[in-house]
């Protein structure tokens, strides 16, 4: 259903400029862990980290429009990265995955969610920097490159998300 919501002539959300990110927080975090929820009986898990991986994936959502500049502009699509320019869109992704984080650590360090976040908190924040260093030079290289099936930058920005979300789920489960 939400995918013909986005895709479909008769609706085409993708042709609004936030549809991506709530699109992607949609398809990527919050269809999953409904899916668990009806699958695992007792399912619990933190409120607050299913919102942070929501926002992770709404973060990185526009990433995918990197690849499709041409063609969304052919087709008036006003995405992110059309309206912001490619590298602010990535800088603007770099820093609120960046302050996401910060905002996580907070959070456990102060107690407000479980304490132990604070390890999965750090170790995001260390796999991160080598990421974002992966990340931007495949921006800086995307006019150069002749994409196939997807481009380096989104490849790194999912890994990173994956990783990311495999640390804090596995923190959460953790007694």
């Amino acid at each position: 259903v939400t995918t013909l919501l986005y895709t479909s002539p008769l609706t085409y959300f993708k042709k609004f400029v936030w549809s991506s990110p709530i699109f992607g927080a949609l398809f990527y975090s919050v269809i999953p862990f409904v899916a668990a929820f009806l699958v695992k009986d007792n399912f619990a898990f933190p409120t607050i980290i299913f919102i942070f991986f929501a926002f992770l994936y709404a973060i990185i959502a526009s990433s995918k429009d990197f690849e499709d500049i041409d063609g969304e502009k052919r087709h008036g699509i006003h995405s992110i990265p059309i309206i912001f320019g490619i590298e602010t869109t990535a800088a603007a992704l770099l820093v609120c995955e960046f302050l996401l984080l910060i905002l996580m650590l907070f959070l456990a360090a102060t107690h407000i969610i479980e304490f132990k976040f604070v390890a999965a908190s750090v170790v995001s924040l260390v796999i991160f920097f080598p990421t974002a260093h992966l990340f931007w030079k495949a921006i800086k290289n995307l006019e150069k490159t002749k994409i196939v099936t997807h481009s380096d930058s989104v490849t790194y920005c999912v890994f990173f998300v994956i990783l990311v979300q495999l640390i804090f789920g596995i923190t959460a489960l953790a007694q």
